[in-house]
């Protein structure tokens, strides 16, 4: 499979200084081209990406010429200037990028394992990820197991990202959720590979209401799309609807003499 084609797509925002690491440990990987999108960088990322393009000819830069404010958009651009059969991403805030075995991930992607790669590392798990993404899809979508459901390293073959990108676009901060969804419920193929340990920079909590609410609407839009919103109707203000024989069960057993330990809900003599 040494004839498939990978290009990288590497957004950066203000990284000037992770940004040459990051390139330069994906540049010691098999990968045919690198793009580097700036997304109207304020401070020196500029000027180290033009400093690599010209010491590395496989690397390709591009400027935006004004911030938008996520990743998603200098993604989407990656991907519409990319040339490869598959494109992977890279974040390029990664604090210990030697740490990191990115070329499982393209490497999975030249043996053509999947039509979406997830890179699993171990390191600390985002809030958004724990908190709001994985509880949201575990009830509305159940039968996705990925354990990185907001990453920035992925990898996807060309006919997914075109059939996604012909559906909606990259949203602004959670555009690899929404890829994992739309790729579970269109029978696309989807696997983890372990990379080992990742550090990002982590942004204050102050600045994740925006991206955790992003996150409750995007997952509520694709539940509405694909017909998974009937959990809705079980619930209460209080919670789930209760077993209506639970609380005369209750009341029998405070009668008894004391309240039951939660055991006894088990066993209703």
């Amino acid at each position: 499979m040494d004839n498939v084609r990978v290009s990288v797509v590497i957004p950066v925002h203000n990284e000037e200084v992770f940004l040459e690491a990051v390139v330069t440990k994906i540049v010691g990987c098999e990968t045919n081209e690198i793009i580097i999108v700036d997304d109207g960088s304020t401070d020196k990322s500029r000027d180290i990406a033009r400093k690599l393009k010209e010491l590395i000819p496989k690397i390709k830069t591009f400027r935006l010429k004004r911030n938008s404010e996520g990743c998603g958009f200098p993604r989407e651009f990656g991907v519409r200037a990319a040339t490869g059969e598959y494109v992977a991403f890279c974040d390029a805030d990664i604090i210990n990028i030697d740490c990191v075995d990115y070329g499982k991930i393209l490497e999975a992607a030249r043996a053509r394992r999947a039509d979406l790669i997830i890179g699993n590392y171990t390191g600390k798990v985002g809030r958004i990820t724990n908190f709001v993404a994985k509880p949201m899809l575990g009830l509305f979508f159940p039968e996705i197991r990925i354990n990185r459901v907001k990453t920035g390293l992925f990898c996807s073959n060309r006919k997914l990202l075109e059939h996604f990108l012909k559906f909606t676009t990259f949203s602004r901060w959670n555009s690899t959720l929404s890829l994992i969804i739309f790729s579970y419920m269109n029978n696309y193929r989807v696997i983890e590979v372990d990379i080992g340990e990742l550090h990002h920079t982590m942004k204050p909590d102050s600045e994740l209401v925006q991206q955790a609410e992003g996150a409750i609407r995007l997952i509520l839009a694709w539940a509405g799309y694909y017909g998974r919103t009937g959990i809705l109707s079980n619930l209460t203000p209080f919670g789930p609807k209760r077993d209506p024989g639970l609380l005369p069960f209750m009341k029998r057993q405070i009668e008894k003499g004391g309240l039951c330990e939660s055991e006894s809900l088990l066993d209703d003599e």
